[in-house]
């Protein structure tokens, strides 16, 4: 499947039909920058409790709104797309976990797509 993309530090990260981002891909951007390293991979980041009171919390947002029923997290495992897949929120949260730098980077990138949309 083809799906569009947004550059992060020159690194194609791709965007699934929900919106949700690519996880392993804005890692792969944060560790082409010397921000990121290889313990810092979206599986690790899954593990954080504080993280999954986060993930819950979205889920319960879902849960309550009529209008909006994307899953914030979509694990795929094996498969031709295999990946971690999050919404704007989640992913925004995954680039402050790895340096607050490159959580800048990403909400800049994001902010353009609302602006200008995606390629």
């Amino acid at each position: 499947m083809k799906y569009p993309t947004v550059s992060v530090n020159g690194v194609s990260v791709r965007v699934d039909d929900e919106g949700r981002y690519n996880l392993n891909d804005l890692h792969a951007a944060a560790v082409a920058n010397g921000e990121a390293t290889e313990q810092q991979r979206p599986s690790q980041f899954l593990r954080s409790a504080q993280v999954k009171r986060f993930i819950k919390a979205l889920k319960a947002k879902v849960q309550k709104s009529t209008l909006e029923q994307i899953q914030p997290l979509n694990v795929i495992k094996g498969g031709d797309e295999p990946g971690v897949w999050g919404v704007e929120l989640l992913a925004i949260r995954y680039a402050a976990w790895i340096k607050p730098e490159f959580e800048i980077e990403v909400y800049e990138v994001f902010r353009t797509v609302v602006r200008l949309g995606i390629s």
